[in-house]
């Protein structure tokens, strides 16, 4: 399992930010092809298939893979609950956000996530 982010990771995590997922893409293709290990690179591979067409199988497929790394790692897991949401997959969601913060309960993001969440569910039922 790799902890350092390596620099093509680095690189694709810049071509999210500037919309190019397929670019990412190709880029996190070639470091799994070197390291399938690298919890990192399939986060960020997730986050490309979220960016542009909101493809929440294939964002669930590269969480899954960096959960069995390290089922420990928060931004695998916020990516999950993404991933999650974007497959329609709802109840899973708030689980996986309190063991967000369970592991990271200084992390304000988990809660903010978590109470967006649950206002969401909340606003769905009462319709």
């Amino acid at each position: 399992m790799t902890t350092a982010v390596h620099p093509a990771v680095e690189r694709a995590d810049l071509l999210i930010d500037l919309k190019r997922y397929e670019e990412a893409r190709e880029l996190l293709a070639r470091r799994l092809a070197e390291d399938p290990e690298d919890v990192r690179a399939w986060v960020k591979l997730a986050r490309s298939h979220l960016g542009d067409d909101k493809d929440g199988p294939k964002a669930l497929q590269a969480t899954e893979r960096a959960l069995a790394l390290d089922p420990e790692d928060i931004g695998a897991l916020v990516i999950h609950a993404h991933a999650l949401r974007a497959a329609c997959r709802f109840p899973e969601t708030e689980g996986i956000l309190r063991e967000v913060i369970r592991l990271a309960p200084d992390h304000w993001h988990g809660y903010a996530l978590l109470a967006d969440w649950l206002w969401r569910i909340r606003v769905i039922r009462s319709a």
